[in-house]
């Protein structure tokens, strides 16, 4: 499931070519080269920025995001504040995988699988990101004073 998926993001299916079928449109070489490098240009000074707070570079970010992302953020469906949220979830993400807790993660939670759990809210949940690393047998950290759950 996609970010788009859980935000329930609409996609407008008629703006978008799958990618079995091909595009008719006719483009001026020389216009449409000029136009592409300056938005390859832009988009990589937006992924830049969108990493300077995080643990994550520019190409790290430029792969956990879909084409249609790349197509959104250059059609002005998202901005540059969009694109630094999904760094920071592409990094904590990372950081989950890894087994470290991400700063936000400041509750103690408790998760229906995984037991006591560090989280950003206090709450008792059905799943929580740390399932994945369990299921995976990847570290799940426990707060100070909690066993391992069974």
């Amino acid at each position: 499931m996609s970010w788009r998926d859980i935000l329930g993001w609409a996609t407008d299916t008629q703006a978008q070519n799958p990618h079995y079928s091909q595009n008719t449109t006719k483009h001026d070489v020389s216009a449409d080269c000029a136009n592409t490098a300056l938005q390859d240009r832009n988009f990589t000074r937006s992924l830049t920025d969108a990493c300077q707070i995080v643990e994550l570079t520019p190409l790290q970010l430029h792969q956990a995001l879909s084409p249609e992302d790349v197509d959104d953020w250059i059609a002005g469906r998202f901005d540059d504040r969009t694109l630094a949220a999904l760094a920071q979830v592409v990094a904590e993400n990372r950081q989950i995988d890894q087994g470290i807790v991400p700063e936000a993660f400041t509750a103690i939670a408790v998760c229906e699988g995984c037991g006591p759990v560090w989280l950003r809210v206090a709450a008792h949940v059905h799943g929580c990101p740390w399932c994945w690393n369990r299921a995976a047998g990847r570290p799940v950290p426990r707060p100070p004073g909690y066993r391992k759950f069974p």
